[in-house]
């Protein structure tokens, strides 16, 4: 399966949040905030040479640095891109899995759920994105790029370990991307 350099929109995805609305322990949104640990390729996934990412907490309140260097040799990325998002949650030393899907288009899902995290991404990649959702063919970077654990509109109210599972597909429906998040989300 090809990847795309665009990676860039499932981590900066997966700087939001992962929604999840039931549960046993749930607080307010506000009250919790994620802490990555592990990121790897989906299994027969083979590694992006045109990619770089970083993704780290600079604070005990949730709030992250990115740093990124991509380089767009491929596709387009455009507002017919999708991802689907498949979290399992860890319960009982195994994983629940399933225990949210989401999908739709990229673009629409970035800007209804961290619109200024997408917003403030757009305008400090060097180059400067322009478009809502387009990205020239090109080589981009972005350096300390802070994330605010409050600029995010997702609702989470679930504390424990989650695994996060997140692909990307181009226009044409092609798969060009999937990677694996494990975080945990806390309260403060």
């Amino acid at each position: 399966m090809p990847l795309s350099g665009l990676r860039f929109v499932m981590l900066f995805l997966f700087m939001g949040r992962a929604y999840a609305g039931f549960g046993v322990e749930s607080y307010s949104p506000a009250d919790t905030y994620i802490i990555p640990q592990i990121t790897y390729l989906c299994e027969n996934t083979e590694p992006s040479e045109d990619f770089y990412a970083e993704l780290r907490n600079i604070n005990d309140n949730g709030d992250k640095v990115f740093n990124m260097e991509i380089d767009l040799q491929d596709a387009q990325f455009t507002e017919k891109w999708t991802v689907k998002v498949v979290i399992d949650k860890w319960n009982n030393g195994g994983w629940d899995e399933n225990f949210f899907i989401m999908d739709g288009l990229a673009c629409e899902i970035a800007v209804k759920y961290s619109e200024t995290i997408w917003e403030n991404f757009k305008k400090e990649m060097m180059p400067t994105i322009t478009d809502k959702c387009f990205a020239e063919l090109g080589h981009y970077k972005l350096t300390d790029f802070k994330v605010n654990r409050t600029d995010i509109n997702i609702p989470i109210n679930i504390v424990g370990k989650y695994r996060v599972i997140l692909k990307l597909f181009n226009g044409t429906g092609e798969e060009v991307l999937c990677q694996v998040f494990e975080a945990e989300v806390r309260k403060p």
